[in-house]
């Protein structure tokens, strides 16, 4: 395989999704793993990304979730929704100069068998300290896996398929990058990522301030052109 001598320009701020209660967390230590999930799409660590409205679409699928299930329920459909658990965003500077860590990298530019390769091997086994990988990116960066990728692993577990499997390999690349709707997705058509996988790595990122979700401002079709008028923002 071809290797490349790339340099890697980090953008100069990044989002990331989560609730309310989780800020004062971030703000202290941001790449923390005793929070970091495992079977994640590049790992466990603390996931970000470019796209604000993509971020607020993270942040918005816990609230979302609970809207539904009071909506089946019979509820009101804001009801049990405390402070802690609103959504909200955080907005981080990423200053990568004052670091001096030889920092490696993974960057996958698209949808390649590669990256599919990558998220199968983390999603089906990996914990918050290891991974099947000889030598793990501090940074990992691409697209995101689209659909519901829990289901599609328990089905590939159900189905006894294997990760080393060609054939099973090709079957996951196909799922992943389908919509919800079953429409082929491409490129940043999937969304971005860039998760930040090592704790050396906290110095670099600095909480500039968060947008709190405005229960009082619900949009029930939410769009990229109208996403913000959900949202307040606080300053740090």
């Amino acid at each position: 395989m071809a290797q490349f001598d790339v340099k890697i320009t980090l953008p100069n701020q990044v989002f990331h999704g989560t609730q309310m209660k989780a800020i004062p967390g971030i703000r202290q230590k941001p790449i923390n793993k005793a929070y970091c999930r495992a079977n994640k799409d590049f790992g466990s660590g603390f996931y970000t990304t470019i796209d604000l409205y993509q971020a607020t679409r993270w942040a918005r699928k816990s609230i979302d979730d609970v809207i539904a299930f009071n909506r089946k329920m019979g509820q009101p459909l804001i009801s049990n929704i405390s402070e802690g658990e609103l959504p909200a965003v955080a907005v981080l500077n990423c200053e990568p100069d004052g670091n001096n860590l030889d920092i490696p990298v993974h960057d996958f530019r698209a949808e390649s068998k590669e990256w599919a390769d990558f998220i199968l091997k983390h999603r089906f086994d990996s914990s918050n300290v290891s991974c099947n990988c000889s030598l793990h990116p501090d940074i990992v960066c691409g697209v995101m896996a689209d659909n519901n990728t829990g289901d599609i692993i328990a089905k590939f577990r159900k189905e006894n398929r294997q990760i080393d499997n060609p054939a099973d390999l090709k079957w996951f690349w196909e799922r992943i990058t389908l919509s919800q709707e079953g429409r082929r997705l491409i490129g940043l058509e999937l969304g971005d990522q860039i998760a930040f996988l090592n704790e050396d790595l906290n110095e670099m990122l600095t909480v500039k301030g968060y947008y709190k979700y405005n229960l009082s401002k619900r949009i029930d079709v939410v769009t990229p052109q109208n996403y913000t008028e959900e949202w307040d923002y606080y300053e740090n």
